[in-house]
């Protein structure tokens, strides 16, 4: 949580066979609470240079969002994940 009615909310698209996109789903916590910003990151040995955050969808209440990111054409030799982080605000 941060200061002034804010929080940032973070989630991790599990790790699934390599070459098939992942997908990310986050929610703010508090139900008064509504998006105002997004970020995406790659983790578990991703390499930036190889995967591609695709999009970022907030859905109509503004209260959660779905995020996704997919290898380039070379693909991984290595598993990763995708992470999707919200910034709240009340």
């Amino acid at each position: 949580m941060i200061s002034g009615g804010a929080s940032i909310e973070g989630g991790t698209a599990g790790q699934a066979p390599n070459g098939t996109p992942k997908s990310a789903v986050v929610a703010c916590q508090n139900p008064a609470q509504r998006i105002v910003g997004t970020g995406t990151g790659i983790g578990n040995g991703g390499q930036q240079d190889q995967v591609i955050p695709m999009a970022v969808f907030p859905s109509a209440g503004l209260d959660q969002a779905t995020g996704r990111a997919a290898e380039d054409e070379s693909g991984l030799a290595t598993p990763w994940d995708m992470d999707l982080f919200l910034v709240c605000v009340d």
